[in-house]
């Protein structure tokens, strides 16, 4: 058996000693991490919100859907509702949140009650500044104004509209785009737009050509509170003996006489009886019936009867005999026919 050096058997006992003493645990060097950490937690939002439901700030109060929002929220006018950040610089306060009462007003620490309903931030701004220096409780006052939450303001737009109902507006418009937010104008639109201010009451009514310019549009302004109708089109209706019968849109200045209206149903078929045919009116009274001498127009011997919006041209077939029973058939069937806006082959 091999001798062991006494002194290398020494520094082998030692060095294991040594190891014993030192704690089990690894000590791993710090490297700075090249990738930012995450965020934890939902970012804050400090978007200002609606009252209804707590849409974002463009949400369309009619379907819950994006709209354009205001470059910047100067344009956004106060409304009662509105919840205000009032901010009075170097007092802190008499910074506070205030509600828009339904007259318009908030109600200030110290300075009383102020209108601000119409104003945007900056006016509000002014108009505190104003009612603190009045009530001598500051001198020189600061004030910040933001709108952290808001009512929908809504502007209604009615009548012949692909979509009728009560729109966002969060700034005033021009009438055109109001009609356009709607869908357009329909088919059955007659040549009137009736324009009703919510903040005044006035009235106007503007002209609107369907099929022609209507570049006037933008010169009307339309703001949150507003209605606007556009009006249904004069139509008569061709029933009976006819190629095409339905009802027919009338002229943009509401004329259409009674062979115009049959031309548009595409005329007369073989069955007609010619020396029958009526204009069925509606009146206060009820329903009355007008003849007409049809071969006497023709012939240049009378003039064709002018029509009135709602009015059945109606043409019998040579069977066919007329009677109160069958002017009301008449009139269920006016209220279901199809509607054409021009003749189509």
């Amino acid at each position: 058996m091999p001798k062991i050096n006494t002194y290398t058997h020494t520094l082998f006992v030692l060095s294991l000693l040594f190891a014993a003493s030192v704690p089990s645990r690894l000590v791993q060097a710090q490297t700075p991490s090249l990738i930012p950490q995450q965020q934890t937690g939902p970012l804050p939002n400090t978007q200002p919100q609606s009252v209804f439901g707590r849409r974002p700030l463009g949400a369309n109060a009619a379907g819950g859907g994006i709209v354009a929002a205001p470059a910047d929220l100067e344009k956004l006018r106060i409304q009662p509702g509105f919840l205000l950040q009032i901010s009075v610089f170097n007092e802190p306060q008499l910074n506070q949140d205030a509600r828009v009462s339904e007259n318009g007003e908030i109600n200030l620490s110290l300075a009383g009650h102020v209108h601000v309903q119409g104003m945007n931030e900056a006016e509000a701004g002014v108009a505190i500044e104003n009612a603190y220096t009045k009530s001598e409780m500051l001198k020189n006052p600061q004030i910040t104004i933001s709108i952290t939450q808001y009512v929908s303001p809504q502007a209604a737009i009615l009548g012949e509209v692909q979509s009728p109902g009560n729109y966002e507006l969060i700034s005033p418009t021009d009438l055109l785009t109001a009609i356009t937010i709607a869908g357009g104008a329909t088919a059955n639109a007659g040549n009137r737009i009736i324009l009703r201010h919510g903040s005044s009451h006035d009235e106007e009514v503007v002209k609107f050509l369907h099929d022609g310019d209507t570049s006037n549009l933008k010169k009307f302004t339309v703001s949150a509170g507003d209605t606007v109708v556009v009006n249904r089109a004069g139509i008569v209706y061709v029933l009976g003996a006819v190629n095409r019968p339905g009802g027919y849109v009338m002229q943009p200045d509401g004329s259409m006489n009674v062979i115009q209206a049959i031309s548009l149903a595409l005329d007369t078929n073989y069955y007609a009886a010619l020396g029958k045919i009526r204009i069925i009116r509606k009146t206060d009274d009820g329903l009355i019936s007008i003849p007409i001498d049809y071969k006497a127009i023709v012939a240049g011997k009378a003039n064709p009867k002018p029509l009135e919006p709602d009015d059945i041209v109606y043409i019998p077939n040579s069977k066919t005999k007329l009677t109160l029973g069958t002017t009301k058939q008449l009139a269920f069937q006016a209220s279901n026919a199809l509607i054409y806006t021009g003749v189509s082959h």
